[in-house]
């Protein structure tokens, strides 16, 4: 036997019809990592009824049907056919083929099919039972065993172990048998104590049958007098429920007139609050008005200093110039005065060369004459002199000019260095104004930062202080609303407190006895309460468990008989009516019984009335008693359907109100109350004080968060006022930057000019002084060559003079006077040039401090018109300042009037808060009146209720039938009196079960068949002890026997596997087989014995193989698919297991799924998953060298 063929549709990634067929041997399925090649393995753990999603890789079973893909549409079922080769009989059917189908649907319905015909997953699987196929089996092998099998607790190990010796299966049965007899005990305990109790109770019931007969006597005659009674009791509380009625409409005309009072005044008050909003709003804009005007007068201030300071700085300058232009006229004075001393004595020159020149006339005259006498030798000499005469002429003119030009060289250095010195005092003077233009920029700058700085803070702590406002405002609003819930809320729960403290609503009788109870009186301790205090029910039961209570919500609880007749004789002895009392000890519940399952499953039951209401553990016989037999329907047609269905046997109920009796008589129509009455006050109290405490949270929380808010707001107004001085302080220092800035650019670009100016100047000395030294050069060489001239001359002379000189001393000596005269002449002659270019340079400097003294005066103008303008700024600042003080006056006037108005407002509007305040008081008080009135009303319809209700509940009749009996002559005192005595009657008689006939029977019946079940339970106790036994010793034996096997084959395949080396495996506890832990102790050939957990990775995995190996060697299956097991093993391992691979598949297919090169090696037959669309799976078999894609 062997896996044939196997067919997938839809199955996972193979949304197309896929056949794979195989042969004996060995067949690998390969592909890249998500193309799909567990989805084979998956494939066949599916068809063979695998119910695990988790087992398949997905969330829920729907997820193996085809999904679709971006480019394929999902399809609707997914199908996997497995067809096994029965050719040897393995499986003991008449085909040689079998094919196993199973399909799934996405609308959830799926089947199995055996050959084409549908069958039962039970089928599949006893159809492969002990063939090693299935879900006890090692057909299918995964990654997960080998996880289990390296797990490092011996205990999950187990598991592995179990399946394959094949005591899970009897595991499982004892624990189910455990599990059983466990219940079994339970049971056995529960029956025994309800037989104790049955026991119990039947001698008593057996008597409680024998007062029944008398009691019925005496209640016939009770209920005549009490129908009487009823039918004149009920007529009187109709007349006061009418005029109660009628009292209610009058207080509610009054509530709704001062709603309509209390509307309009809220309405004036809302605009009052509008008006004061706005007007809040104004004075506010009119406070911020004020202080942008306080920041312009200040800001105006700063500008009139400003400019103050500036006209003083302008007259200061103008004082320099007018100290700079006197200093230059001084000058020109002085020059000027030069100039006439130079002038006088340049004419006192003059004169005397006059002189000096009519000397030489006459001086050469006389010469002339003695000249004329001289001879040729003579003339020749003169010649000789009169050229000296002007070498010497020539020496002084030459030495003239060399003087004058040193004069003029030294005047340029003195000026150069002049200069030299005005430059560097001008640059330093820039260097220290640039310096401070730099510092007043930054400072400008981190000003002009600091301002944009303090606005953005003040704009939004001004959006801050108005969210603060509005959040004020919102919270203000929502206060005043919970403030006045909260009012109206504690004035609700006030009054019904009283009504509840005062028993309001109750009977006479039943309010005295409570408030005894209340009182602490000692004889009224075990006074448990009113029903309608004990019990409780959700607000949407009340109006039906009211109705089924009727009367008897009033029945006092009391502990026992005892308690009742002191409080009936409490009544008696003062007069004060009659009440029910309800002892604990004696009440029994009555109920449904075996039928209630049934009717509760009825259309429109919603439950018994019992289950539907909370009460102590302690009055559960009360409650069963009053309500156990009544039924809650949700509406009256249901009721009406289920009373028809049971011919009007059962007492029912509807959410609404409306009664069915017993009978076929309904109760229904309006009950004239607005809620819940004494029963559900208690509900609204408690409902009322918890919103009371959250409103009273709620208003603190909101007080606590107004005041955080009003806290904030004034911390943040005060953060604006500072910020706001902050801005008007640096405002006022960028005022005095910005000046200063200007100043300091001014003073810059007249030192630049100043510079400039000298740098112009030393230029043209420069160019002048290099002129001089020219021409003083020039004058020196023709100075020296003159002098070498007249040198020459002089020596001719001398020689001609020792010639002549005895005839010519008269001659000589004319001419010497006329030489040394017109030397003089020529002295005078230059130092009157000199004087003369002394005028002119003296002149020419005038001509340069009048220029100086233009340009200072035109500065000086230039400063006047500055100082013009600053003092007009100053002026048009101040007339600012005293236009802003005239309009801040206006505005605080404008102030003050909105803030009287605003009081006026404030004072009205405290006027409507009390007109509110009383007419809301007057409300409350008329609705105080209409609860009590209600209450009131209330109580007379409970009144009449419980007359109605103690009526049906006692007779089962109503008001109109109890019309139709014949009116009686006797009076009422007779009648009651007659009704007591009865009642006396009844009461002599102590509790009387009326149906103790049917409980005896009943009871009886039920004893012996608990009896019979008792023994039955013992019998089964036995039995199942018997089995656990059994089962315990069948697996104990049967997992020795096969770990015995497992461990010798495991020593088997792990020599042959490891080549050598020796394994076992181990129980660690003999003393407990079936709890122990299993460990795996290997020795690989070269290696110390060890547990395997101590070995490799590698060596671990290998072993972990070599036990799965063992396993299949001892429960061998037809095939097997192993799917990545060897993913750990290195290469020399794998073909070590594909060798092994090859030698086991002899007896056993084996499928691999695998990635590695040595298993592919030792397959027969390749099977290719890829995935070339994405998404979907395709296979491609490779037989040989042949390649089919399918």
């Amino acid at each position: 036997m062997y896996l044939k063929e196997l067919d997938l549709h839809g199955f996972k990634s193979f949304p197309e019809k896929v056949k794979l067929e195989f042969n004996k041997g060995i067949t690998a399925v390969v592909g890249p990592n998500g193309s799909g090649k567990s989805n084979i393995s998956d494939a066949v753990k599916w068809v063979l009824g695998e119910q695990r999603a988790k087992s398949l890789r997905g969330g829920k079973m729907e997820d193996v049907i085809f999904a679709g893909t971006a480019n394929r549409r999902p399809v609707g079922f997914a199908e996997v056919s497995m067809t096994i080769d029965n050719t040897d009989k393995k499986i003991p059917v008449e085909y040689s083929e079998i094919t196993i189908t199973r399909r799934v649907y996405r609308s959830g319905e799926s089947g199995y099919y055996i050959n084409g015909t549908e069958c039962r997953l039970k089928d599949i699987y006893e159809l492969f039972m002990d063939t090693g196929i299935g879900r006890d089996g090692y057909s299918i092998i995964g990654q997960g065993r080998i996880d289990e099998i390296l797990s490092n607790k011996s205990e999950d190990r187990r598991q592995l172990f179990e399946e394959a010796a094949g005591i899970v299966k009897y595991k499982n049965r004892r624990a189910e048998a455990e599990s059983k007899l466990e219940k079994e005990q339970q049971n056995l305990v529960r029956i025994t104590d309800i037989i104790s109790e049955i026991e119990s109770k039947i001698g008593p019931l057996e008597k409680q049958a024998e007062k029944a007969k008398k009691y019925l006597e005496l209640y016939g005659q009770m209920k005549e007098a009490d129908i009487r009674l009823f039918v004149i009791n009920g007529q009187k509380i109709e007349e006061g429920i009418q005029e109660v009625n009628k009292l209610l409409e009058d207080t509610e005309a009054n509530i709704a007139d001062g709603e309509d009072l209390l509307k309009r005044l809220t309405e004036e008050s809302a605009d009052i609050k509008e008006a004061a909003n706005q007007l809040d709003l104004e004075i506010e804009n009119l406070n911020r008005k004020l202080a942008e005007i306080s920041g312009l007068i200040e800001k105006n201030d700063g500008i009139c200093l400003l400019t103050e300071e500036q006209i003083r700085n302008l007259k200061e300058s103008f004082s320099r110039l007018e100290t700079d232009k006197n200093s230059r006229i001084d000058k020109t004075k002085e020059n000027q005065e030069n100039i006439v001393i130079l002038t006088e004595s340049l004419n006192s020159a003059k004169t005397e060369m006059e002189t000096i020149k009519a000397a030489i006339a006459e001086k050469e005259e006389a010469l002339n004459v003695m000249l004329s006498e001289q001879s040729e030798y003579e003339q020749k000499t003169e010649s000789y002199k009169a050229e000296m005469i002007e070498c010497i002429k020539l020496t002084a003119d030459l030495k003239g000019s060399l003087e004058r030009t040193d004069a003029v060289i030294e005047q340029f250095i003195k000026r150069e260095k002049q200069l030299a010195d005005e430059k560097e005092i001008f640059k330093d003077k820039l260097r220290e104004r640039r310096i401070a233009l730099n510092a007043a920029e930054l400072r400008l700058e981190e000003n002009s930062d600091e301002i944009e700085e303090t606005e953005k803070d003040i704009r939004k702590l001004e959006g801050k202080k108005d969210g603060f406002s509005k959040i004020i405002s919102v919270i203000e609003t929502g206060l005043e609303e919970k403030s006045r819930k909260l009012a109206e809320k504690e004035s609700r729960l006030k009054v019904l407190s009283d009504m509840e403290k005062e028993h309001d609503g109750y009977y006479k009788s039943v309010k005295a006895i409570l408030q005894l109870k209340d009182n602490g009186n000692p004889a009224f301790k075990d006074v448990r309460g009113a029903v309608a205090q004990l019990f409780k029910t959700d607000e949407k039961y009340e109006t039906a468990i009211e109705t089924a209570l009727g009367g008897s919500m009033q029945s006092i609880v009391v502990k026992n008989e005892n308690d009742a007749k002191t409080a009936v004789s409490y009544l008696k002895e003062h007069r004060l009516g009659r009440a029910t009392f309800l002892p604990v000890s004696t009440v029994k519940g009555r109920t449904l019984g075996a039928e209630k399952d049934a009717l509760l499953a009825e259309k429109g039951v919603i439950a018994a009335a019992v289950d539907l209401v909370k009460y102590d553990k302690e009055f559960s016989g009360i409650a069963e008693s009053l309500l156990g037999r009544i039924l809650v329907i949700d509406t009256m047609d249901n009721a009406i359907s289920f009373a028809a269905r049971h011919k009007q046997s059962y007492r029912l109920v509807t959410l609404e109100g409306e009664s069915f009796m017993p009978g076929g008589a309904i109760t229904g129509g309006s009950s004239g109350k607005k809620d819940g009455g004494v029963f559900g006050r208690k509900r609204e109290i408690d409902s009322l004080k918890t919103e009371t405490e959250a409103l009273k949270a709620a208003c603190s929380g909101l007080t606590a968060e107004r005041d955080s808010n009003m806290r904030k707001a004034e911390e943040t107004n005060e953060l604006i006022e500072e910020k706001k001085n902050d801005l008007k302080e640096l405002e006022f220092e960028k005022i005095t930057a910005v000046s200063e800035a200007n100043g300091i650019k001014k003073e810059i670009s007249e030192y630049e000019e100043k510079i400039r100016l000298s740098g112009i100047e030393e230029e043209q000395l420069s160019e002048q002084k290099k002129t001089a030294y020219a021409d003083k050069e020039k004058s020196a060489s023709e100075l020296s060559k003159t002098q070498r001239n007249i040198l020459e001359l002089q020596d001719m002379l001398n020689k001609y003079k020792e010639d002549a000189e005895s005839g010519k001393s008269g001659r000589t000596s004319a001419a010497e006077e006329i030489t040394e005269l017109k030397i003089k002449l020529s002295s005078i002659s230059e130092k009157s040039r000199a004087k003369e270019d002394d005028i002119k340079r003296l002149s020419s400097e005038n001509a340069e401090l009048a220029d100086e003294i233009e340009k200072i005066e035109k500065e000086k103008n230039d400063t006047l018109l500055m100082i013009a303008e600053k003092e007009k700024l100053a002026e048009e600042a101040a007339n600012m300042t005293k236009s802003s003080r005239e309009e801040k006056e206006n505005c605080e006037k404008q102030l003050s009037d909105a803030s009287e108005e605003r009081k006026k407002q404030a004072a009205v509007l405290s006027g409507k808060e009390t007109a509110i305040n009383e007419c809301r008081d007057t409300v409350l008080k008329y609705k105080n009146e209409q609860v009590r009135l209600e209450a009131k009303g209330e109580k007379l319809f409970e009144e009449k209720k419980r007359l109605n209700d103690d009526m049906w509940e006692n007779y089962e009749i109503t008001y109109p039938e109890a019309l139709k009996y014949p009116p009686s002559d006797e009076p009422v005192n007779v009648l009651m009196s007659r009704a007591r005595e009865l009642k006396a009657g009844i009461r002599a008689l102590g509790s009387v079960n009326v149906n103790a006939v049917d409980e005896y029977k009943e009871t009886k019946e039920r004893y012996e068949f608990l009896s019979k079940q008792k023994n039955d339970i013992i019998d089964a106790e036995e039995k199942l002890k018997n089995i656990i036994k059994d089962l315990s010793q069948l697996m104990e034996k049967q997992f020795r026997e096969k770990l015995e096997i497992i461990s010798e084959n495991f020593s088997e395949v792990f020599r042959e596997m490891f080549g050598g080396g020796r394994a076992y495996l181990k129980i660690l506890d003999e003393d407990d087989v079936l709890g122990s832990g299993i460990d795996i102790i290997a020795q690989p050939p070269g290696k110390n014995l060890q547990n395997m957990m101590l070995l490799s990775g590698g060596e671990r995995a290998l072993t972990a193989i070599a036990i799965l190996f063992s396993i299949l060697k001892m429960k061998p299956s037809p095939f097997c698919i192993l799917d990545e097991i060897e993913a750990a093993l290195d290469d020399a391992n794998v073909q070590r297991f594909g060798d092994y691979l090859r030698r086991f598949s002899k007896g056993t297919q084996f499928i691999v799924i695998t990635h590695r090169k040595g298993t592919m090696e030792a397959a027969d037959v390749l099977y290719g998953v890829t995935m070339q669309e994405q998404g979907v799976s395709k296979i491609v078999s490779v037989k040989f060298d042949e390649a089919v894609i399918e």
